[in-house]
């Protein structure tokens, strides 16, 4: 059995921040920022709480958060992941019984 474990979501050397991890337990996966300047945005985007995701950036970041583009990799509604880079290739390789692990950098936000 192979395993691959693949950080995904903001973090602070690609968005400058870590997702939120709530009180309860739940999280949220904020997808890092996308510098093509398509698709859906933090600010039009809601997440698990019903909250903008751009309202998890600092005050000082919040405005330019709202209307940046963000980058849907992976995608869970299609459950497709596109980044082409050499490294995730190898994930064509996975087979049944394979495990392909996400995680993603957290830190507790209403706690």
């Amino acid at each position: 059995m192979n395993v691959v474990l693949l950080r995904v979501g903001i973090d602070s050397g690609s968005g400058g921040m870590q997702g939120p991890l709530f009180a309860d337990g739940s999280f949220e996966l904020i997808p890092i920022p996308d510098n093509k300047g398509h698709g859906p945005t933090c600010g039009t985007t809601l997440g698990v709480k019903g909250t903008p995701l751009s309202e998890y950036f600092s005050p000082s970041r919040r405005g330019a958060m709202s209307t940046k583009s963000m980058h849907l990799d992976p995608e869970f509604e299609t459950f497709t992941y596109g980044d082409p880079t050499p490294p995730k290739a190898s994930l064509r390789a996975l087979r049944a019984g394979d495990m392909l692990v996400f995680y993603a950098g957290l830190e507790g936000w209403d706690h």
